[in-house]
């Protein structure tokens, strides 16, 4: 999997630490939902990440420092 959208969708919830599974993945778009809490450290996992879309979401705290692993990100 290189991309998951999801968008606009009503999605609730924390983001699962298992997004650190998804190795591969390169784009990332969940605006326009209803996630909550702080990002997973888990994040950092996903190296090859270009592109994270997370805006107009209830999202708080800091960004983990594990985010600076994601050496491809472009866009945040």
């Amino acid at each position: 999997l290189i991309s998951l959208g999801g968008g606009s969708n009503q999605i609730s919830g924390t983001l699962p630490t298992a997004i650190g599974l998804l190795t591969k993945l390169q784009y990332l778009s969940m605006p326009h939902n209803e996630l909550v809490g702080t990002l997973p450290s888990e994040i950092g996992l996903l190296r090859v990440l270009k592109q994270l879309y997370l805006d107009k979401n209830n999202i708080s705290g800091t960004l983990p420092s594990t985010v600076g692993m994601c050496t491809s990100l472009s866009f945040l």
